[in-house]
């Protein structure tokens, strides 16, 4: 009889668990569902950069210059906090160039180049990254064969 009700158990638990599966399957393919994640994703990384930028903006003025990213990253626990979100620093050229990337031009971070900065730059390329990039080298390449004709 113990022997029955384990088996039964059992069964029971496979087919709950073959379950489960079948219907995280469906979620994951459902395009609402997947929408509301990436708004969520996005609002959390909204919320993330806005602490940053609150811990960053020293003097208050709602953009950071340089000097206030210097010492942002000087920030062991920031780096480490950086590199979690797949955004790694690891030298005073690489805080350089990575202001200059978010940077639109001005010496001054605003909040939303911040944000887009950082969602841009985080994480590995990807493919279309890559496309873009070899399609900018290519016209780089044709405008040197070009001037070498010249």
């Amino acid at each position: 009889l113990a022997f029955q009700v384990i088996l039964g158990f059992a069964v029971i638990k496979v087919i709950t668990g073959v379950f489960l599966t079948e219907t995280m399957k469906v979620a994951s393919m459902d395009d609402s569902i997947m929408l509301k994640s990436k708004e969520r994703a996005v609002r959390l990384h909204k919320e993330k950069m806005s602490r940053l930028f609150a811990h960053a903006d020293l003097d208050a003025n709602g953009g950071i210059d340089c000097v206030e990213f210097h010492s942002l990253l000087a920030d062991r626990e920031v780096r480490q906090w950086l590199a979690s979100m797949e955004l790694e620093i690891f030298s005073e050229q690489d805080g350089d160039a990575l202001f200059a990337m978010i940077d639109d031009g001005d010496g001054i971070v605003t909040l939303d180049e911040l944000v887009k900065g950082v969602a841009r730059l985080k994480g590995q390329a990807r493919n279309v990254d890559l496309a873009l990039m070899n399609n900018r080298l290519m016209e780089l390449k044709q405008d040197l064969l070009e001037m070498q004709q010249k």
